[in-house]
């Protein structure tokens, strides 16, 4: 199966997860996981912007099955409707967002199943929150992630102008990680912190690091896939 490189700068992160999103951010809506960037001028151009302290890295296989948005217009409308969707998760109107029609034909699907998927897609981010017991789980997953997912895709892979720009970003998904990973990451610690609830969970943390960048580098970087 075809592998899609990407380009990253430092070490991977999980981003974007039910602890960062409000509903209200204005990115970050291609889901859960692993952000980076399609084309290496656009690793380039945020090192320049702003990250020139961290190193560049070359993945040889961000992806294998990935959710490609062919143009701006149709990246934003997908960024839009997983928007609405994580809306949705924390809303009392807890109607899921109607599937868009081009969506469903991205996805292979049919208009009805799309929007069933996405009730479905809803219902499992709002279902991990439950059994959290927070609505700011660091492990709970967007939507997007639960729809994208169950069909078998492992990362959002905007082309053209979308993939040159640096707005959105492209994104592993943090289920295909955890699976070739071979550990569930729980993350815990999106913002940096430095005062730790007890010395367990700080070492916790520190662990599923070190298995995510080790496992990172092999699967993503090496693509040993």
């Amino acid at each position: 199966m075809k592998c899609y490189p990407g380009y990253r700068v430092g070490k991977p992160r999980i981003r974007e997860a039910m602890d960062e999103q409000d509903g209200n951010r204005g990115t970050g809506y291609f889901g859960t996981g692993v952000y980076f960037y399609v084309t290496k001028q656009g690793r380039e151009d945020d090192r320049a912007y702003g990250a020139k302290e961290q190193p560049g890295v070359d993945m040889k296989c961000a992806c294998r099955k990935p959710f490609k948005l062919k143009t701006w217009d149709e990246g934003v409308d997908f960024h839009n409707f997983s928007r609405d969707m994580m809306r949705s998760v924390k809303s009392k109107d807890q109607r899921a967002p109607t599937c868009r029609l081009a969506l469903s034909e991205g996805l292979g699907i049919s208009w009805a199943e799309c929007n069933q998927r996405s009730k479905d897609a809803v219902e499992a981010t709002r279902r991990c929150l439950v059994e959290a017991g927070t609505p700011w789980a660091p492990y709970c997953t967007q939507p997007i992630n639960h729809l994208l997912g169950d069909l078998g895709f492992d990362c959002v892979y905007p082309l053209g102008e979308m993939g040159d720009d640096n707005s959105f970003g492209a994104v592993i998904l943090k289920e295909a990680i955890d699976e070739c990973v071979g550990v569930d990451i729980r993350g815990g610690n999106p913002y940096g912190m430095t005062v730790w609830k007890s010395k367990e969970a700080e070492d916790d943390y520190k662990r599923e690091m070190r298995l995510l960048e080790q496992g990172f580098e092999r699967c993503f970087i090496r693509g040993e896939r």
